[in-house]
């Protein structure tokens, strides 16, 4: 079995042009879900925009602070920063 730390610097130097958009939003999805949130972070920050993001997962976001202690920090910033999925 492998460790992150194995696989996360080949995955960040995977070249993804081949992808299709609607793969690498997956691919954010499940590395989001699975707590590999540099992965999930690097696709957002070089892939994706705020419109590619839904209230799927931002509550996805807002589960995985209950189930793990990683990463809260950017977590909660990713929630305030698309905060506008919710009515208040």
């Amino acid at each position: 079995m492998y460790s992150k730390k194995d696989y996360l610097s080949h995955l960040l130097k995977v070249d993804v042009s081949h992808l299709s958009h609607y793969q690498i939003v997956d691919l954010f999805e499940i590395c989001w879900r699975y707590d590999s949130q540099k992965v999930a972070l690097y696709f957002y920050s070089n892939h994706l925009t705020h419109a590619d993001l839904n209230k799927r997962l931002i509550d996805l976001t807002i589960q995985s602070l209950l189930y793990s202690v990683k990463y809260h920090e950017i977590k909660l910033f990713f929630i305030i920063e698309h905060f506008d999925f919710y009515d208040i």
